[in-house]
């Protein structure tokens, strides 16, 4: 490695460094919800599919978390059931480093997927875990939105956001996760129900939050 290599290796940690420190500074003053309707997701009941629902914590604010968990799928063999979850937090950091702490329990995947797929609302990025364990197998499918936009890596959105924060006010980071555990041979109609799910709460989340 040449030493202009090095210097720019070593630049872009530093840099990603300053980004993560601006990121929590800011975030632990100016907070910004550019959601039309906020207390309208607590509806999540309206999103297609859902057949029960929670509320942990109401409505989100600077110090606390927007937590809704329930199901959807009726249990059968072709509509399976699934955990369904939407979280928004301000606190990007716990949500996206953990983002299945405390929603579906320890869970180290076998294998690991990023899917795409198309909405209404515009393509959404997908992150599929699998555990395979005896003749179950387990799927969580879970998504970030970073504000009102759909993002891969909710660390790197925030990073290209921070200097823009500095004067606005840190967005929140909504997690839409589904997770289920069916017996072999049924892992593709739960994958096409947890994204069906992911879709329609995507869907529901634009129509509540969006321009």
């Amino acid at each position: 490695m040449t030493l202009s290599r090095r210097f720019a290796s070593t630049l872009i940690v530093l840099l990603l460094i300053t980004g993560a420190l601006v990121i929590r500074a800011v975030g632990a003053r100016v907070r910004l919800d550019e959601c039309r309707d906020p207390a309208a997701l607590k509806a999540v009941h309206l999103v297609p599919g859902t057949t029960k629902t929670m509320e942990r914590i109401y409505q989100l604010t600077s110090r606390r978390r927007q937590w809704t968990i329930g199901g959807a799928g009726r249990g059968s063999k072709n509509d399976p059931r699934i955990g369904i979850r939407m979280v928004r937090d301000f606190e990007l950091f716990s949500l996206w480093l953990h983002p299945k702490q405390g929603l579906v329990g320890g869970f180290i995947p076998d294998e690991e997927h990023l899917e795409w797929i198309e909405t209404g609302a515009g393509r959404l990025a997908v992150h599929l875990e699998y555990k395979f364990s005896g003749g179950r197998q387990k799927l969580v499918a879970y998504a970030y939105i970073y504000g009102s936009e759909p993002v891969v890596s909710p660390f790197a959105a925030a990073l290209r956001d921070s200097f823009r924060a500095v004067v606005g006010g840190t967005r929140p980071l909504t997690l839409l996760m589904t997770s289920g555990s069916v017996y072999h041979g049924q892992l593709p109609v739960m994958k096409t129900a947890s994204l069906n799910w992911l879709a329609a709460a995507f869907e529901r989340y634009q129509d509540v939050c969006g321009p």
